[in-house]
């Protein structure tokens, strides 16, 4: 019954057409079937002009890119920052890039900012580094294939899922890959960025419990944060995490849709820091 409610919805809304046109249609509803199971995956990508997205970007058709595309167009995934019209915005970190639809919004909402996107899937890696490649002034991106974590270490990706939500484990199991992960101060030790982070973006499929247990050390420096939480790390513990770290963050729901408190935007109620 979900499933034929979902494609009810994609195909009756009237405005995914002018944007994908009746293959785009065709490219969601073939997505919903193989997240179900009931078509098999095939990863050709297609170029579409999305103009929300700054011009061409590229979709794969049967995986779940267009339901990724879906939520930052036409669910206004990321309209919560959108809304708080900022100006002054420098320094952007994306962690859970994906294939770098996010990153393409980031780079036509603060023109000027350079954006850190983390990706620690390789076929998504590949198609994140074409899409920034086709976005505005695409140099002020720069793109790391890892995970992110607490700590620094080689861990596991989970490659028995869907190409939106890779899972990094620490041990491996059948059909899963090794990855590197980086912690959040190690990463941006690498990028030589020491002052403020005025957004932070996680969206790492259950990595955030573990991100945010050891955020302390970053944590104040950060401005904004819009973070998508996962299975059992709800926002209670959190907005307890953030306590624990020494933030003083206000904590709201970042979409209405938001029954379960899963996608949350965050905002800083001190100045950001330098890092020490």
């Amino acid at each position: 019954m979900h499933l034929f409610k979902t494609l009810y919805e994609t195909a009756a809304r009237a405005r995914y057409l002018p944007v994908l046109g009746m293959s785009g249609i065709a490219y969601c509803i073939e997505s919903m079937l193989v997240t179900h199971g009931l078509l098999k995956r095939r990863a050709e990508a297609a170029a579409f002009e999305i103009d929300s997205l700054g011009g061409t970007v590229f979709l794969r058709r049967r995986t779940t890119d267009w339901l990724v595309a879906g939520e930052i167009i036409f669910k206004g995934e990321y309209d919560a920052i959108a809304a708080l019209n900022l100006s002054d915005v420098r320094h952007v970190v994306d962690l859970g890039a994906n294939i770098g639809l996010s990153v393409r919004y980031w780079q036509k909402l603060f023109p000027v900012a350079e954006i850190l996107a983390v990706e620690p899937e390789a076929e998504n890696f590949r198609l994140l580094l074409q899409n920034v490649a086709g976005g505005p002034d695409p140099l002020r991106v720069r793109a790391f294939q890892c995970g992110i974590g607490g700590s620094t270490r080689t861990a596991h990706l989970d490659m028995n899922r869907n190409d939106w939500d890779y899972r990094v484990l620490d041990h491996p199991q059948a059909g899963s890959r090794p990855v590197r992960v980086l912690s959040l101060p190690e990463l941006l030790d690498e990028t030589r960025w020491h002052g403020p982070i005025d957004l932070l973006k996680c969206d790492v499929e259950g990595a955030e419990e573990e991100l945010f247990d050891a955020a302390a050390p970053w944590l104040n420096r950060v401005r904004y944060m819009i973070v998508e939480l996962h299975g059992r790390y709800d926002a209670t513990r959190f907005e307890a995490a953030l306590k624990k770290a020494g933030g003083d963050f206000k904590v709201s729901d970042a979409t209405d849709r938001n029954k379960r408190r899963e996608l949350l935007l965050c905002t800083n109620q001190r100045t950001p820091q330098a890092a020490a």
